[in-house]
């Protein structure tokens, strides 16, 4: 089992996000969620195969990213992840995407 610790303030076209690891727990934390997410184009359909790729490595490794903003969660990606609508759709059976999260957001 791959166990991590630390923490990184990540910075993408100047918006930034805190990364932090404790041991299987992976967390990404966004003050500005969907400015963030565009710049580093996560969600962005010609990253879905990098997507799909990151969460078969996470979950074959038993780590769990989270990402939040505003303590949502918005969505969690490997291990533990409750698999869902979204993530057929996708192709990527360790994603989940958590609506609630990513409405409040968008409704401000």
């Amino acid at each position: 089992m791959v166990e991590l610790q630390g923490s990184l303030n990540i910075s993408v076209d100047g918006v930034t996000a805190r990364f932090t690891a404790e041991k299987d727990k992976l967390t990404l934390d966004l003050d500005e969620p969907i400015p963030f997410l565009k710049a580093s184009h996560l969600f962005h359909k010609s990253s879905i195969k990098a997507l799909r790729l990151l969460a078969e490595q996470l979950h074959d490794n038993e780590l769990t990213l989270t990402i939040v903003s505003a303590n949502q969660t918005l969505a969690v990606i490997g291990y533990e992840v409750n698999s869902g609508i979204a993530s057929s759709l996708l192709g990527a059976p360790h994603l989940e995407i958590m609506g609630a999260g990513l409405i409040s957001l968008i409704k401000g």
